[in-house]
């Protein structure tokens, strides 16, 4: 087996192993793609704003939303989007609404609207 290999099957049963319960894909807008870098740094905006949503700062311990995030380039190294799972505490479909939204609304970002993203609650954590 190759290397490759083995370390794609080790981050597949670290993730089957987790108690994941949404999977999502974040986009920008068609017109407002950033370098990949820029939008390393968009999507960092985007995870804070969901941290403090969640998990307000009490005692100046940070808490944050468990996740794991996988940034891609896509094939022509032109369309920066991430791929992530994350664990939502209370209703896993509103969370899903409400992070949709929340991308979506940070059109200065370039944020995609809602219908470009993807973000479902997990049926199969082995199809994820």
């Amino acid at each position: 087996m190759s290397y490759i290999f083995n370390v794609k099957k080790g981050w597949s049963d670290w993730a089957v192993s987790e108690e994941w319960n949404i999977y999502g894909t974040l986009n920008f807008s068609v017109q407002r793609k950033p370098s990949f870098v820029e939008a390393q740094r968009r999507w960092a905006l985007f995870w804070n704003v969901v941290d403090r949503l969640c998990y307000e700062r009490s005692h100046g311990t940070k808490h944050k939303m468990p996740r794991f995030v996988y940034a891609h380039e896509g094939r022509s190294r032109d369309n920066p989007h991430i791929h992530f799972l994350a664990k939502a505490d209370g209703d896993v479909r509103e969370f899903c609404i409400l992070l949709n939204a929340l991308w979506a609304s940070m059109r200065h970002v370039g944020g995609a609207i809602a219908e470009q993203n993807e973000i479902l609650p997990v049926i199969s954590k082995e199809r994820v």
